[in-house]
């Protein structure tokens, strides 16, 4: 979870990630907040169990995901921003398309709206066309998980 200056809504997303059905490693990544946020996941850590690590200066949200996966270990990993922009009650049903084998990886999207499929062409990169090696995972499957015509 990277966090930066998200004194004001942190808290309410790790007690939301934490009580989810699912065994979690929660990663909290503190990009140099100065607003309070590194205060109270130190409070919450203690609280759960889980890892929070600091980063000494701000070197954005990138960098502190690549921290958090290098930190991983487990076999799935998901990307919770602290700003409650999605929901953590979701991650059984994101969760379990990767484990049915229906998707490689998946993506949340505030603009497609739940369960929407895009052409294989659209998960490519549009200056290298939709080859295997320009494309996230099988080009064959929608952010879903879904495959075409399923």
């Amino acid at each position: 979870m990277p966090v930066y200056n998200e004194s004001a809504t942190v808290e309410e997303m790790v007690e939301r990630v934490v009580a989810v059905p699912l065994r979690v490693e929660l990663i909290a990544v503190d990009d140099a907040s100065s607003d309070g946020s590194r205060e109270i996941l130190a409070r919450l850590s203690r609280k759960h169990g889980f890892k929070v690590l600091l980063q000494d200066r701000n070197r954005g949200k990138g960098a502190a995901v690549r921290r958090a996966i290098a930190e991983a270990t487990g076999d799935v990993i998901v990307v919770q921003d602290a700003d409650l922009e999605y929901s953590p009650e979701e991650y059984p049903e994101l969760i379990d398309l990767i484990v049915k084998g229906k998707a490689d990886a998946v993506f949340g999207s505030r603009f497609l709206g739940r369960h929407r499929c895009l052409p294989p062409a659209a998960l490519c990169s549009s200056t290298t066309g939709p080859t295997t090696s320009s494309c996230i995972g099988p080009a064959s499957r929608c952010l879903t998980g879904t495959t075409p015509g399923s």
